[in-house]
């Protein structure tokens, strides 16, 4: 049997990163996956485990939601890879929803109805997703999020976070890649970002990514202090 265009669907994965228990969307493309279980005290049942396999999971107090993203990257096979939390999902419809300043659409629980209306359904993933290499989160300016200038300026801003960490990654990225100063400088400095760290990425594209991005991640947790100051 040959299958046409219309008949065909890719093999979608969207990985959900919990670490608390939470009602998931239910499809083959929806793959729940419990971040950080290697240190957990309970571990869920309803979910996959990113410390299965060859796996990072004992480094998510330091690389979060990314324990899960390295998971899947050595032990899952796709032509789609994509990221989301259990408290935040994509809108897979074409309908407008009324957005915060955070391009975030808020609605109260995971049902029947919500998932009809945000199209988070397997066929309705395929139709959005096929087609298209990259798909983030909306670029988002952070003037409308507290009116700052800038990111760095956001980030700045945010007590969690540390304005000497941002510049120690920034000084890997240009010694590894110093092609990329030039958008590093214009990013930094400018406005807009795709917030959330959600996206769906083609397979080829997705393990380019990672081979880019733990590097300089592995480099910056092995040369910092994690001590909080």
């Amino acid at each position: 049997m040959v299958l046409t265009a219309e008949q065909h669907h890719p093999n979608i994965k969207i990985f959900v990163s919990a670490h608390k228990q939470a009602t998931f969307p239910e499809g083959d493309s929806i793959i729940p996956v419990q971040v950080g279980a290697a240190n957990a005290a309970t571990r869920f049942t309803n979910t996959l485990h990113d410390d299965e396999g060859e796996n990072i999971s004992m480094k998510n107090p330091r690389y979060c939601e990314l324990t899960t993203q390295y998971w899947a990257w050595k032990n899952e096979d796709a032509d789609y890879y994509g990221f989301c939390h259990y408290r935040r999902y994509f809108d897979f419809t074409s309908t407008p929803h009324k957005e915060n300043d955070y391009g975030e659409i808020i609605d109260s629980y995971i049902d029947d109805r919500t998932l009809a209306e945000y199209g988070i359904s397997d066929d309705a993933i395929a139709r959005a997703v096929d087609g298209w290499d990259v798909i983030t989160t909306p670029l988002n300016d952070v003037r409308r999020i507290g009116g700052f200038s800038n990111l760095k300026q956001h980030w700045d801003a945010d007590a969690h976070l540390r304005l000497k960490d941002l510049r120690h990654m920034y000084d890997i990225l240009c010694a590894r890649h110093p092609g990329y100063k030039v958008d590093a400088d214009a990013v930094l400095n400018g406005r807009t970002a795709a917030f959330c760290n959600m996206f769906i990425m083609k397979k080829d594209i997705f393990f380019e990514y990672n081979e880019w991005l733990f590097p300089l991640l592995d480099e910056f947790a092995a040369a910092t202090d994690f001590r909080s100051e």
